[in-house]
């Protein structure tokens, strides 16, 4: 199977469920590579997002992880979604993100807190959170947000991507 990025939604985090605006679903984001799957965020529209990935990868692999920016529902949204479908599936989940936005999923177990710059070594994968403002205000230390930068060790080089889910303020 060949590796991919498939950018799942960019549409606007809300209020509008599901489809948003210019018909585009919320932000999600599906990475393969070497039978290594990664998830970056469930949004509310996570079933119907997941058709694409099914179309790619016929038969997805036994473990996916999946990371989380920040609590809001267009970026958790669809966890109990994603849970039920990979436990119906047979497929292990690892529930990445802010303790502060795990508490607030559907799922009590595989739990792994992040903090910023924390690195997150998955075979030839790294993925690395850093805090970045979401809300201003008080608010801001209520919803902590990560961005996540993912460097891929390809043998001879590395590719590297940064994937912001919730827009800086």
């Amino acid at each position: 199977m060949n590796d991919f990025l498939i950018t799942l939604g960019t549409g606007p985090a809300g209020p509008i469920m599901g489809r948003g605006k210019n018909q585009r679903l919320q932000t999600s984001t599906f990475i393969y590579l070497n039978d290594l799957a990664l998830l970056f965020d469930a949004s509310p529209s996570f079933l119907e997002q997941i058709k694409f990935v099914e179309s790619a990868l016929p038969q997805l692999p036994s473990k996916i992880y999946i990371f989380f920016s920040h609590r809001h529902s267009d970026a958790t949204g669809g966890a109990a979604l994603a849970r039920d479908y990979f436990a119906q599936k047979n497929i292990t989940t690892v529930w990445h993100g802010h303790k502060k936005t795990l508490t607030t999923l559907p799922v009590k177990e595989n739990l792994a807190p992040l903090q910023s710059n924390q690195l997150v070594r998955l075979g030839s994968v790294t993925v690395t959170p850093f805090l970045v403002q979401h809300v201003l205000g008080a608010r801001a230390a209520q919803v902590p947000t990560f961005r996540y930068q993912i460097k891929i060790n390809l043998g001879s080089r590395t590719s590297e991507y940064s994937i912001v889910m919730a827009t800086d303020v």
